[in-house]
């Protein structure tokens, strides 16, 4: 069909990005499956564990996506919604009050 080819070429980039060589044909199986390994539970635990070694170390800030890898970012984001939301839902972080 037509816009194929650019949709394609843009998933391969994207896929190159996380540095995953995946096979044209599996790659959307293999990324789900990756993404499945954390379970929203996992993904909390996750944030809470780092966020109890920044304390115990006496570092004062809320886990970065740079604290995790690619694939643990990319899930927790899934299971949990964008990152400050994330924060919120693991319970590091105070709900902002609207208004």
């Amino acid at each position: 069909g037509k816009g194929k080819c650019g949709r394609r070429l843009s998933e391969v980039v994207f896929f190159r990005q996380l540095g995953v060589v995946l096979l044209q044909t599996q790659k959307h199986f293999y990324f789900w499956e990756d993404t499945m390994t954390y379970s929203k539970d996992i993904c909390i635990s996750l944030l809470t564990k780092k966020q109890n070694e920044l304390t115990e170390e006496g570092i004062v800030r809320f886990p970065k996506r740079s604290d995790f890898t690619q694939e643990q970012v990319m899930a927790i984001k899934a299971h949990l919604g964008p990152w400050p939301r994330a924060l919120e839902r693991a319970g590091l972080k105070e709900k902002r009050k609207e208004g």
